[in-house]
C-alpha cells in the first residue's frame, strides 16, 4: 500500500519552485530528480515513465509520469490508492490536483472542476494553485462558460507575474487565444496571437 506524506512532497515542491521562479532544474542524480528533468526539461515522457518504473520513485512523480505517457488506468489506480491512505494536508492537495488532471484527460469536465475546487480549498502552493486554475479554466471552457473560464485565466496571469517561468502562465496566455477564437472569431484570435508573438 502506497502512502504520500508532506515530507515526501516538499522536495518535489522545491523543484517546482526553483523551476518556476528561477528556471532552474534539479542537479541531483536522485531518481526523483531524473523523473522531474525527464518530464519538464527534456519533455520525454517515455524516459520519465522508465525512471518511475526503475525503483522506489516518489508516488506523485510516478503519477505525473504515467499521465504524461497516457497510462490513465494505472495513474487512476495509484491516485485512488494514495487518496485512501494519505492524510497529510499538502500531500492530499497534490493528489487531488492529479485526480483533477486525470478527470480532464477522460473528458469528465464537471469532475475535473469539482476536484480542482476541492484542492483549491486546501490552500495549495502558488504553483499548484496556477495549475488548478488552469484545470478549472479548461473545464469551464469545455462546458461552454467562456466568461468564467477567462476569470480563471486572469487568476493565473496574476500569479504568473510572480512566477514568470511557470508553464501554467504560458499556457494561460495561449489558451486565451482559444477562448477569443470561440467568442470573438478567428480574426480577433489571430490579432491576439500576433500580440503574444511580439510580447
Amino acid at each position: 500500500v502506497k502512502n504520500l506524506t508532506d515530507s515526501q512532497i516538499q522536495p518535489i515542491l522545491e523543484m517546482e519552485r526553483q523551476h518556476s521562479g528561477q528556471f532552474l532544474y534539479p542537479t541531483s542524480q536522485s531518481l526523483d530528480a531524473q523523473i522531474y528533468r525527464s518530464n519538464f526539461q527534456d519533455w520525454n515522457g517515455r524516459k520519465a515513465e522508465g525512471y518511475a518504473r526503475i525503483g522506489d520513485a516518489n508516488p506523485l512523480l510516478e503519477i505525473r509520469a504515467l499521465l504524461m505517457r497516457g497510462s490513465l488506468h494505472e495513474a487512476d489506480r495509484l491516485i485512488h490508492e494514495l487518496k485512501s491512505h494519505t492524510t497529510d494536508f499538502v500531500a492530499r492537495t497534490e493528489i487531488l490536483l492529479e485526480e483533477s488532471r486525470l478527470a480532464s484527460f477522460y473528458g469528465a469536465w464537471q469532475k475535473s472542476f469539482d476536484v480542482a475546487t476541492e484542492s483549491l480549498a486546501l490552500a495549495p502552493t502558488p504553483i499548484s494553485r496556477m495549475t488548478l486554475h488552469q484545470l478549472r479554466s479548461v473545464a469551464l471552457f469545455e462546458t461552454g462558460d467562456l466568461g468564467a473560464s477567462l476569470e480563471e485565466l486572469q487568476r493565473i496571469e496574476s500569479l504568473a507575474e510572480v512566477l514568470p517561468n511557470c508553464l501554467s502562465g504560458v499556457y494561460a496566455r495561449i489558451f486565451r487565444t482559444k477562448i477569443i477564437a470561440r467568442d470573438q472569431g478567428p480574426g480577433q484570435a489571430r490579432a491576439y496571437l500576433n500580440y503574444l508573438w511580439q510580447d
